[in-house]
């Protein structure tokens, strides 16, 4: 059980990142849920982590969000795992291309799903949620309240 200290500073984390994230380990899910500007900050996690240099060894890594485990990762092939999304650096661009290009053109909410498109033989599916504005990503995670 977390301190009501440690709670607002979850949510605080929450809000700094702009989405909010999730692992179904049952469904074999990675959930990814905000509004325009929330997956617009996740494209952009995934720009600034492909964009730098030093990422392009494989398993170099970086942990997003408070809890840290959702991970994005250089790798020689795309996947999608209960690590996180790894991949070629210029594959994990062009997933934040696929993501900015479909699901932020829309005028509604609704979800995508990357799997096929993006790493079609891994275990884990990768699955974005568009919410209307404006959107708390705190409020999804019921450990922070």
């Amino acid at each position: 059980m977390l301190s009501p200290e440690m709670r607002a500073a979850v949510r605080e984390e929450w809000r700094k990142l702009g989405f909010f994230y999730d692992r179904d380990d049952d469904t074999k899910t990675w959930k990814i849920v905000g509004d325009r500007k929330g997956i617009e900050r996740f494209i952009q996690e995934v720009t600034r982590f492909t964009s730098d240099p030093r990422n392009e060894r494989p398993s170099e890594h970086e942990h997003l969000g408070p809890y840290l485990y959702l991970k994005l990762m250089s790798w020689p092939e795309n996947r999608i795992d209960e690590q996180g999304i790894a991949g070629p650096l210029s594959e994990l661009q062009r997933m934040a291309f696929t993501i900015r290009e479909g699901l932020l053109r829309t005028a509604r909410a609704q979800k995508i799903f990357l799997r096929q498109s993006y790493a079609p033989n891994s275990e884990y599916e990768l699955c974005l949620e568009l919410r209307p504005d404006p959107f708390d990503p705190a409020g999804e995670d019921a450990g922070c309240w």
